[in-house]
């Protein structure tokens, strides 16, 4: 038996939807513990002030699997596929609070004014930065188990293969015959 699993993206009013749907399509699509049939999907489900909601639908193994550890692979795969193709986060459309000015966190000499600070990393730098270690994540991801985990899932598999399997079994054909009452008399 199998799981429909899903999740949602919100992607920016300039992207691409036809892109974006590609993209997190296929990269649920190369994933182990998708099943192929049927294939991963992935909609539009609303437009937002912040952008355009899409929903990706999957199916997975009812059994065998830890969910919360796939979903997150998937999450992070979709994250990944939409970065390397260069189509960002949607921008939240609520305020922006910034507790600090440049001015209240600027290194200042002794004599007040503000030293010079060397440049940090681009922002491309940052998100070439941030794609390559999402990406090594996600390689990786989907063939990690835990070592406690590997022996929870096979615990679980071989509980299960032991014990009778009551699903599907008719209960009244299988019940033993009612003892009769004896005869009565005058009957």
């Amino acid at each position: 038996p199998t799981v429909r699993g899903s999740f949602d993206i919100v992607i920016p009013w300039e992207a691409s939807i036809a892109m974006a749907t590609e993209v997190t399509t296929q990269a649920l699509s190369r994933h182990e513990g998708i099943e192929a049939s049927p294939a991963p999907r992935t909609l539009v489900e609303s437009i937002e002030q912040g952008g355009v909601r899409l929903r990706t639908y999957f199916w997975f193994p009812s059994h065998g699997i830890d969910r919360a550890k796939l979903m997150s692979d998937m999450q992070l795969a979709t994250k990944v596929a939409l970065q390397q193709a260069g189509i960002p986060q949607a921008q939240s459309p609520g305020p922006v609070i910034v507790a600090a000015t440049l001015a209240d966190t600027a290194p200042r000499r002794r004599d007040g004014a503000a030293a010079s600070t060397p440049p940090g990393p681009t922002e491309t730098q940052k998100l070439e930065a941030a794609i390559q270690r999402d990406s090594v994540a996600a390689s990786v991801a989907a063939s990690q188990l835990p070592e406690d985990q590997e022996n929870e899932i096979g615990h679980a598999l071989e509980n299960a293969e032991q014990s009778p399997d009551e699903e599907g079994r008719n209960l009244i054909a299988d019940r033993p015959p009612r003892p009769r009452p004896a005869d009565e008399p005058g009957s």
